[in-house]
């Protein structure tokens, strides 16, 4: 490994141990944490490397890292303070800028290839966040974001506690009429974004079911909680997501094959953008219209997405989902007539 590269490593190691508010890391547990990340590589360090790394970290031609050395009996452990430091928040020179846009330039040359197909949308992001366009060039690409969204300042501590595996206090008041306030201790495992929403898969310590879900935007308070952090055994992407739209999942509910007519002016749209993963054509008639087939639960999502469409989308099967449609559509047009 370049020696540059192996700098860059240890110095990543030690910022993401100094900004751990929840462990305290002794010269000792440096070293062994470095080394842990430079095992792949055969390359080990001592601890005058490690000084010698910090001592770079805090200079002003590093990163001018605030790290504060706390006694705990005879031996000293070090921290950031504030602990919200990183090294990644800090201005890149002129260099550091021109190696960022030159590996951008390199991720896009990625694109084309099927496995890197996920760049095209991420990388103007990227692009545009960090402001690689000309001064005087207004913006060239919105994206949908909602910036008042409530929630999005439990995104960073809930990213934190699964990525360190801790279990936090929750405080959560959900959208149910007449709900109240419930505490409880939940082990968080995943974060997903839907519809502009954002949600929290994981399991709370006082019910039996595997996972929970939980809007972001509900949370009304979270603390670090004592208990240890038990990992839900769940395969999110092939077993969880796989078989619906959107994050709403009842384990007491197969999926079912859904048949859908779409019309003529629907057509580019949905073949465009399909529904579902599993979506297949079946049939296409002389009027321009087609029938495709899906196979997913047809949970609450499903429906609002066949819902905002309704007058283009006829559900031919199953029974159950078509009427509970008709039903639906009929109370918005009562409700039209009052």
């Amino acid at each position: 490994m370049p020696i540059n590269k192996n700098a860059l490593l240890r110095y990543q190691v030690l910022n993401s141990c100094f900004g751990n508010p929840h462990r305290k890391y002794f010269i000792q547990d440096l070293i062994d944490a470095v080394n842990e990340a430079l095992a792949d590589e055969g390359t080990k360090v001592g601890r005058s490397q490690i000084y010698c790394d910090i001592k770079h970290m805090e200079s002003e031609l590093g990163y001018r890292a605030p790290i504060k050395r706390l006694r705990k009996g005879h031996k000293v452990y070090m921290r950031y303070d504030p602990i919200d430091f990183s090294i990644h928040k800090t201005p890149l020179g002129p260099k550091e800028n021109a190696q960022l846009e030159d590996a951008l330039n390199i991720l896009e040359r990625l694109e084309s290839f099927q496995d890197f197909n996920w760049l095209t949308e991420l990388l103007p992001k990227m692009k545009q966040k960090l402001g690689y366009a000309r001064p005087e060039q207004a913006a060239i690409i919105f994206f949908d974001e909602n910036k008042d969204y409530q929630g999005l300042e439990h995104l960073r501590p809930l990213f934190t506690a699964i990525k360190e595996k801790y279990c936090l206090s929750v405080c959560y008041q959900s959208f149910e009429e007449e709900a109240k306030e419930e505490q409880f201790t939940f082990h968080p495992q995943l974060l997903k974004q839907y519809n502009k929403r954002w949600f929290v898969f994981g399991r709370s310590e006082q019910q039996d079911f595997d996972y929970r879900n939980l809007a972001l935007d509900r949370i009304q308070k979270l603390e670090e909680s004592i208990f240890p952090y038990k990992k839900v055994e769940i395969d999110w992407e092939e077993d969880f997501f796989k078989d619906i739209l959107g994050v709403s999942r009842d384990e007491h509910q197969k999926k079912e094959l859904i048949q859908l007519w779409v019309a003529a002016e629907q057509v580019p749209y949905t073949e465009s953008k399909p529904i579902h993963a599993s979506q297949k054509l079946l049939e296409r008639r002389a009027d321009g219209s087609i029938v495709i087939s899906l196979e997913l639960q047809p949970n609450y999502e499903l429906q609002q997405q066949l819902l905002m469409a309704a007058e283009k989308y006829v559900v031919l099967s199953p029974t159950s989902l078509r009427n509970l449609l008709q039903h639906r559509l009929q109370e918005a047009v009562d409700r039209y007539k009052q």
